[in-house]
């Protein structure tokens, strides 16, 4: 077993200096119909011998080798230049930016980085040198995260939104402490915990109202809602009946290469 985690741990640094990590991206399909802004969550695979590898085999171990600050930098270089690579601005007869205007990009975030001061400011810098505006990254970080650390995860969220970045909090529910967290954390969506929207398919009235409760509370605080695991036509009638902003799973579509998503849903607009 040893060995086994050794020979992963050595995967995972090959990827980072080979480059054999792919970025995928999911769509996030807005509910309200006067919501015409396309919302994409970066996602991230491990490609060995021609088998693509998903991210819980592979992060937890990253994880534990403190590996992941190394990982969340490789995915930000990697998307802006995906992006730029995609739409480079300077090259473009539009006005500066018009080619992101309608796009958010949602990044999920690790607890090492967002506890990072070397992090943070890198990431600032690549904000503040990219062409792209601001404001078409979302970071996501996770509630367990979050609390780990109230006071430096307040200090992230607001160093970056000062740029014009958003911020989601991911697994919404989850824990024991929501509501007493909530009211501290600077964040701009709420995604809920998948474990109660994967129960709606069931009829479930625990789940349903939990969903509703949540769904009030970040109204009433002016927040946006996402409902994850939207698996079947359902769960999504469902959602829509509840009023959230938001839906995103396999119903709505599967991950696909940041690429190939980007070429079909952006370069089309010219």
């Amino acid at each position: 077993i040893q060995e086994f985690k050794i020979q992963r741990v050595k995967r995972i640094r090959k990827a980072l200096k080979n480059n054999l990590f792919s970025l995928y991206a999911q769509s996030i399909t807005p509910l309200d119909s006067n919501d015409s802004t396309k919302h994409f969550e970066i996602l991230l695979r491990l490609t060995d011998e021609e088998q693509v590898i998903l991210p819980h085999v592979f992060l937890a171990i990253a994880e534990r080798n403190f590996l992941m600050t190394d990982i969340d930098t490789w995915v930000v270089n990697t998307l802006f230049d995906q992006l730029a690579h995609q739409c480079p601005l300077e090259n473009q007869s539009l006005p500066n930016n018009l080619c992101w205007n309608n796009y958010r990009f949602s990044v999920n975030l690790s607890g090492a980085s967002l506890n990072s001061k070397s992090f943070r400011q890198f990431l600032r810098q690549k904000l503040i040198q990219s062409p792209f505006p601001a404001y078409i990254f979302c970071f996501e970080i996770t509630e367990t995260i979050a609390v780990q650390d109230l006071a430096q995860a307040v200090k992230f969220i607001n160093s970056l939104k000062q740029l014009g970045c958003s911020f989601a909090l991911d697994d919404f529910g989850k824990g024991m402490s929501s509501l007493t967290y909530l009211q501290n954390l600077p964040v701009d969506y709420l995604k809920i915990d998948g474990s109660f929207i994967r129960e709606l398919n069931n009829d479930n009235k625990a789940s349903k109202v939990m969903v509703e409760a949540i769904n009030h509370i970040a109204e009433g605080i002016g927040l946006k809602t996402v409902a994850e695991f939207v698996e079947n036509q359902n769960i999504l009638d469902t959602v829509k009946e509840l009023q959230v902003n938001y839906a995103q799973g396999f119903h709505l579509g599967r991950p696909g290469l940041l690429m190939d998503v980007i070429s079909s849903q952006i370069l089309v607009n010219y």
